[in-house]
């Protein structure tokens, strides 16, 4: 017993000189590499707000919170901050401001943009042909998805889909036509499948699509989310052709334009090579969150968007 209990001591002795040590011993930070930012991008608030920050000290302190949409100029950048100027102080001296990179959007102001959208999937068999289009050609897309395709392997496909940068919209459990439902059973539909992607991917989907594209104002009022409609209908579903998809898309496709497909379909899996590789020459493709950024244009829940245009007003404030 007397044996243990001077290990004890000896070993209690031992971490209090260490934590003196380690505190008495002066510690410096390595400084903050800031290099130049890239010239010709675009950069754009794409989450609710974001803080502004007077400093990148852990006393750093808020100057105000950027908002969604709002566009920023920066010309430094450290490895998680841009650097921003506000403006002078009194003597003449430039003032900065640093925002996290997390959750601003580096877009191509030079480009016209849309969103491609796919309904009804994960497919087994076709969502992984699309997302390997979709990687090629280096183009993001949104997914409205149905709970009952969400098994396991319906899982791993939405994951890898939110590891590709796209985005994830609640399409019903079991694409029942909404204004036949009532409010209560519609909440259901949408409840359902809300719980099953946040199991498969940690949080909720932000937007949502009716079936059918089926709204009404007691449906808009129980996602309390924006539906998203569509601007050009490739009608895949009907024709079953990858040649009258691509032919849709191109024939249709404008600034703003959100465009409704099914990764559940085959020919239009085998057309999403075609239609990235065509729109990369003057467009880029984004997710719908993305475009409404780009847009300047803030989604508001309850409310349908059928098509994104730009906003007319500047609102950028930081250079």
């Amino acid at each position: 017993m007397k044996r243990y209990t001077s290990s004890i001591i000896k070993l209690t002795v031992f971490i209090v000189a260490a934590v003196i040590v380690y505190v008495c011993t002066p510690h410096t930070r390595e400084p903050v590499k800031i290099t130049d930012v890239p010239a010709g991008k675009g950069f754009s608030v794409v989450e609710d707000k974001i803080p502004l920050y007077d400093g990148l000290g852990d006393d750093a302190k808020v100057v105000r919170y950027l908002a969604f949409g709002e566009k920023i100029f920066p010309k430094m950048q450290s490895e998680l901050f841009y650097q921003l100027k506000l403006g002078k102080d009194e003597e003449g001296k430039p003032i900065f401001g640093y925002v996290k990179k997390r959750g601003i959007l580096i877009y191509n102001p030079k480009k016209k943009h849309v969103a491609l959208t796919f309904d009804d999937g994960p497919g087994q068999a076709t969502t992984p042909i699309v997302l390997e289009a979709l990687k090629k050609y280096n183009c993001r897309a949104t997914f409205f998805v149905v709970g009952r395709m969400l098994d396991n392997r319906g899982m791993n496909l939405l994951r890898r889909e939110v590891a590709q940068g796209c985005e994830i919209g609640n399409h019903s459990y079991s694409h029942p036509l909404f204004t036949d439902l009532k409010k209560r059973d519609v909440n259901k539909q949408l409840d359902r499948t809300d719980r099953l992607i946040y199991n498969a991917i940690g949080t909720t989907p932000k937007i949502c699509r009716a079936p059918y594209g089926g709204f009404n104002k007691m449906v808009l009022n129980a996602m309390k989310r924006p539906n998203i409609y569509w601007s050009v209908d490739t009608l895949d579903w009907k024709t079953k052709s990858s040649k009258k998809t691509f032919k849709a898309v191109k024939k249709n496709v404008k600034d703003g334009a959100i465009v409704l497909m099914h990764d559940i379909h085959m020919p239009t899996a085998k057309a999403a090579g075609s239609i990235c590789r065509f729109l990369k020459k003057d467009f880029e493709t984004v997710t719908v969150t993305e475009l409404a950024s780009i847009q300047g244009r803030k989604l508001i829940g309850g409310r349908n968007y059928a098509y994104i245009e730009k906003e007319n007003t500047k609102n950028a404030k930081y250079k």
